[in-house]
């Protein structure tokens, strides 16, 4: 069942950030022990699981033939329920068998505005997979918390989180969320865009991490007047050899705005939605950008130009939602009423 959150954050012994591509884990007094893929390898003859995390990255490279790689999270929710319960079950196993903990409480986060039955999906998949007690936390609240923002403050805080796979967008102020919307749209849709640029402009089949490389160390910086390029390696897709590539950070500038545009637009229509008097306050102070998208280079430029609002990117914004999860373990007042508890 599920209650309100007025509850006291020692609670929990162990937070869990499931994204798209990394899952990270944060246990009470030890910091981050676990940053790795949230990927499950499955065997491609009898369909069993055969690992999870980490390890099946490892056996996926030892042998790809082998193994075939799924993801449970699709767009911020779970698409897999069987891949999700085989991964948290390999966490909390293994960060229970560190403390010499029978069945841990747990605190997940998960996307802006969960549905019900996302809810119930996430409380379930925790309680199967070991966890003696849930605590659903949204993303942005996370995020705003290990951004160093003042959630408790009563004026109004607005952060955009850009995961892999889903965007979640929030205002946070008085230790709650005001508003927030969730976008399907993130890292993973700025790689597909550069390699679709690469393709039809070039005619170079690139890789994810080639494409990612574009996006960090070129981004957006097509709109300032600074000169950067970068030389990548792919396939010709005339003959199939080997090619390499050089791309300007002008000539990339008009494929990542594309797929940024959307990400623009939902900021804009939040803040929208945002009450006049947090709005000001907001437009007073920056919109806060974590998550691993929010390491495009010049994002933040771009976004403050396009909307007139400054912009800034938080310290490590990778980790800004687990470090979030680890200071709600530690110890958070009360009024943070962010999460739904399960008893």
């Amino acid at each position: 069942m599920e209650a309100g959150c007025d509850m006291v954050w020692s609670y929990a012994d162990v937070g869990i950030d499931l994204g798209t591509e990394n899952v990270r884990v944060v246990v009470r007094g030890r910091g981050v022990v676990i940053d790795e893929p949230s990927a499950v390898a499955v065997d491609r003859q009898s369909g069993l699981f055969a690992a999870a995390g980490g390890q099946a990255e490892e056996l996926l490279a030892t042998d790809p033939y082998k193994f075939i790689r799924l993801r449970p999270l699709s767009n911020g929710a779970i698409a897999r329920y069987d891949c999700a319960l085989m991964l948290l079950r390999n966490i909390i196993t293994r960060v229970s068998g560190g403390r010499g903990l029978a069945r841990p409480r747990v605190a997940l986060s998960v996307a802006a505005r969960p549905s019900q039955v996302e809810k119930r999906t996430w409380l379930q998949v925790a309680m199967e997979s070991g966890a003696r007690a849930t605590a659903l936390v949204e993303a942005p609240m996370a995020a705003a918390i290990g951004a160093g923002v003042d959630v408790l403050a009563p004026g109004g805080n607005m952060v955009a989180d850009i995961g892999a796979g889903v965007t979640d967008i929030g205002v946070v102020s008085a230790g709650g969320i005001v508003v927030s919307d969730r976008l399907k749209v993130g890292g993973a849709s700025i790689d597909r865009g550069l390699q679709a640029y690469a393709r039809d402009s070039h005619r170079l089949a690139l890789g994810r991490r080639s494409a990612e490389e574009i996006k960090v160390k070129l981004g957006a910086q097509g709109w300032t007047t600074q000169e950067a390029s970068l030389t990548v390696h792919g396939r010709d897709l005339a003959d199939g050899l080997p090619k390499a590539a050089t791309f300007s950070a002008k000539e990339m500038s008009p494929a990542i705005e594309r797929q940024v545009q959307p990400v623009i637009d939902a900021v804009r229509c939040l803040f929208g939605c945002t009450p006049p008097e947090l709005a000001s306050d907001i437009a007073a102070t920056a919109i806060v950008l974590t998550g691993g998208g929010s390491r495009l280079a010049g994002l933040a430029g771009l976004m403050s130009e396009k909307m007139g609002v400054l912009f800034r990117v938080a310290p490590d914004p990778d980790t800004c939602v687990i470090r979030g999860i680890g200071e709600l373990l530690t110890g958070m007042d009360p009024r943070v009423t962010c999460a739904w508890k399960s008893v």
